[in-house]
């Protein structure tokens, strides 16, 4: 596997080819560059010389075996090809292309659906129901990606990043009850918030290729509107002529979805405006933070990453390198 390939030495990997760009080299030669990936990783490529090698050209989105050498360019690995070999999209299994949680998501969905269980105002209760016990949610929440490249880009991510903050939220309202709203913030609400505010993301991304794709929706409205939108549609069925508190419940729940970015130019229709929606947009961002801080560490070859615009343009000091 990519991950797993040192530098300077050759290797033969069967890949999908995610983009394909003929460029130019300072001798006027023709290259080809790109990235390509497998189930561990996506590396930049490039193919010197196209015009006069004899085997066939990346293309973007297919399936090739490539011969290449493994080098580093500024502190991240990268493939120089020397051969390719196309495949036929019929001979492979796009899984087999597609990166993974490393946790167990039959374990990771038990544990949301406890803690969905364990809401205990009954017009929280009875929405987090609604789509937990749908079972092409189910399905397609153990396998969405909660994102194209920022974090949890995989199949299992999204409900590896929902858990994350559902548990982090968990704790962080049992101790803010205990230490400074003498049991007035909503934990039910913030819980719910926690466990469901990415949930437009099924609907955002196409990922049936191994390359995670944006869907015509997805560009239209966003996870944030569908999301919403969804959460708005569960309580409109379960509670037609809702009473004025059981309407307070689903407005809370409802505002959450749509400030959990945090700011209008974070793509938030609402800055977030309870205790809750608060809690649930910083820890939100800080689990999409630190997953991409591992991630960018761990793919990193030298001293610090390069800048990385979700952390405030910082280069990240790689702490995970030995010395």
């Amino acid at each position: 596997m990519l991950l797993e390939a040192r530098e300077r030495t050759d290797v033969v990997l069967p890949v999908y080819i995610v983009s394909a760009t003929e460029k130019k080299d300072k001798t006027g030669r023709t290259y080809i560059t790109g990235e390509l990936k497998d189930k561990s990783m996506t590396v930049r490529y490039n193919l010197w010389d196209s015009d006069n090698v004899s085997c066939p050209v990346p293309k973007a989105d297919t399936y090739a075996k490539v011969k290449g050498k493994v080098e580093s360019f500024n502190g991240k690995k990268q493939i120089t090809i020397l051969t390719l070999t196309t495949l036929s999209p019929d001979a492979v299994d796009p899984n087999d292309f597609k990166k993974t949680s490393s946790q167990d998501i039959e374990k990771m969905w038990d544990e949301f659906t406890q803690l969905a269980g364990s809401l205990k105002d009954p017009v929280v209760h009875a929405i987090a129901m609604h789509f937990v016990h749908d079972e092409a949610f189910g399905k397609a929440l153990q396998y969405a990606p909660a994102g194209r490249q920022v974090h949890n880009a995989w199949i299992g991510g999204l409900l590896e990043h929902l858990l994350a903050v559902a548990t982090l939220c968990n704790t962080a309202a049992q101790y803010y009850n205990a230490h400074s709203y003498d049991q007035k913030l909503q934990r039910d609400i913030a819980l719910f918030g926690a466990l469901f505010h990415d949930i437009g993301k099924l609907w955002e991304y196409d990922y049936t290729s191994p390359e995670i794709k944006v869907t015509t929706i997805g560009e239209l409205q966003g996870h944030i509107q569908m999301g919403a939108q969804a959460i708005a549609d569960a309580a409109e069925k379960l509670y037609p002529t809702p009473t004025e508190d059981e309407q307070r419940v689903i407005q809370q729940l409802v505002h959450i979805v749509l400030s959990h970015h945090g700011t209008l130019e974070n793509g938030s229709p609402v800055n977030p405006k309870t205790p809750e929606a608060i809690l649930v947009h910083y820890l939100d961002n800080m689990d999409t933070k630190m997953m991409n801080a591992c991630e960018n560490i761990t793919a990193c070859n030298t001293e610090f990453t390069d800048r990385i615009y979700v952390q405030e343009n910082a280069r990240l000091f790689n702490t995970f390198k030995k010395r």
